[in-house]
């Protein structure tokens, strides 16, 4: 698995800007602030309806990296034990979810708040 999100994780610097599916950015930025697993999209089949589930029960998917990294760039530790925990790297992951919401050109995030 690694300590190191996928080139295309939205959390990653250079990733593609813009691409996070079907959300806005600021829900995606609450959900990765979270207390809860996030999953890798690389490793999800999202046409499969019953997709969260079967990931909750560890039986598809990762969780996400790049969101774990994220967390720690934040200071932010999840209370829920089985969440991925990764050190902190501010040259590969985004800083803040400012810095994110920048680059994914969706300034409804930083208005909201």
């Amino acid at each position: 698995m690694g300590s190191k999100p996928c080139k295309q994780c939205p959390f990653r610097r250079g990733s593609l800007p813009g691409y996070l599916g079907e959300n806005r950015v600021g829900d995606f930025v609450q959900a990765a602030m979270g207390d809860s697993k996030m999953p890798c999209h690389s490793t999800i089949d999202y046409e499969d309806p019953k997709w969260m589930s079967k990931f909750l029960a560890g039986k598809r998917g990762t969780q996400c990296r790049g969101r774990a990294i994220f967390q720690a760039n934040n200071c932010k530790l999840p209370r829920d034990r089985e969440v991925l925990r990764l050190e902190s790297d501010c040259k590969l992951v985004f800083s803040t979810p400012q810095e994110f919401a920048e680059y994914h050109a969706n300034q409804s995030y930083l208005e909201e708040r």
